[in-house]
């Protein structure tokens, strides 16, 4: 849950960053904030989540930021993945 929260405000403030205006979505909906940000910002997030996460757990290196999201929002990462989360300090 804490997860979900930290990613949600992270998003937000990325799309402030992005757009330069306060009036982010209000939404609660991981995907739709992470799809709000511009094409740059979605990428740099991957790039930065396949280089500093990736590397610690190999069976995630093909998941992208946009997934791993959604699985989070969808409660649908494992306690596995919780166990990876923490590995890769996320």
């Amino acid at each position: 849950m804490l997860l979900a929260l930290s990613m949600e405000l992270a998003l937000k403030a990325w799309f402030v960053f992005d757009y330069d205006d306060p009036k982010v979505a209000r939404s609660h909906n991981l995907i739709k904030l992470f799809e709000s940000l511009k094409p740059e910002s979605q990428e740099k997030l991957d790039t930065e989540f396949k280089r500093s996460v990736a590397p610690y757990h190999p069976a995630f290196s093909s998941w992208t930021t946009a997934f791993v999201t959604f699985c989070i929002s969808t409660r649908t990462l494992s306690s596995t993945g919780a166990i990876f989360m923490r590995e890769a300090r996320i």
